[in-house]
């Protein structure tokens, strides 16, 4: 809900920072440690990376089918996004390099097509004024889709269970906010930089919590790796951002 004000009265680069930081991971892992130890939650985190980068994708190839029509480009989108995890789940993936390796290659990659895939449209913010109701409506919308990822993740293994921390229920709920609230443009607009912001930024605390969770315990850890993430946006991540929109590479 935050997500989908800021970008309204304050632009996109902002709420692209504010998006891309940890959510649905933060809560699902600390939960999953809370209930099953702080060595598991850190195993789940070891899919994350490439579930990420496929979360990158997901969104990507809902901003571009929701010219088609919201519903059937979520639908489609939602195909993709389950035939990959699909195939995350039977290679069993249970390497940090390999993981690592593949999210590095698909953000390359990402960062190479984004423009030709996504339009270039230029979205100013606006004054927009907000009732209670709507900002209610706004939060229950997006707490629940953060909620069943949470659910999810808990009662299934390591590797479903780090592959359901990645939903990306963040993208989702935020992208629909905004298409119904600005319309299509808008909403595309918004998605390229939080493509990016999401995509380092979860995955830095993917990998900070698997070092800081099974030495310093599930709330430590938690507030540590949340810190981190927190530098990575706003000093790597926006520096980033200012540099392709400067340059009009996304």
């Amino acid at each position: 809900m935050l997500v989908s004000v800021v970008a309204e009265k304050s632009g996109h680069k902002l709420a692209a920072l504010l998006g891309g930081l940890p959510s649905t991971l933060l809560i699902a892992l600390f939960f999953i440690g809370l209930n099953k130890g702080p060595a598991y939650a850190a195993r789940a985190t070891i899919v994350a990376p490439t579930a990420f980068i496929i979360d990158a994708y997901f969104v990507l190839l809902l901003g571009r089918l929701a010219k088609l029509g919201y519903l059937l480009g979520l639908t489609l989108s939602g195909i993709f996004w389950f035939i990959a995890m699909g195939v995350v789940v039977m290679l069993n993936l249970n390497s940090y390099v390999y993981s690592l390796s593949v999210w590095l290659l698909g953000l390359t990659v990402l960062l190479l097509i984004i423009k030709r895939v996504l339009p270039t449209v230029r979205v100013s913010s606006s004054k927009v004024t907000y009732s209670s109701t709507q900002l209610m409506l706004r939060s229950l919308f997006a707490g629940a889709v953060i909620a069943a990822a949470v659910i999810v993740s808990k009662y299934s293994g390591p590797i479903v269970g780090g592959i359901f921390t990645a939903f990306p229920a963040v993208y989702i709920s935020t992208f629909t906010i905004l298409y119904f609230a600005r319309g299509v443009n808008f909403s595309q607009a918004f998605v390229k930089p939080l493509i990016i912001s999401g995509s380092i930024n979860t995955t830095v605390y993917g990998v900070a919590a698997y070092f800081l969770y099974p030495k310093y315990g599930i709330y430590t850890g938690t507030l540590a790796a949340f810190l981190i993430s927190l530098f990575c946006s706003f000093y790597i991540v926006r520096n980033l951002l200012n540099v392709l929109l400067t340059r009009k590479l996304i």
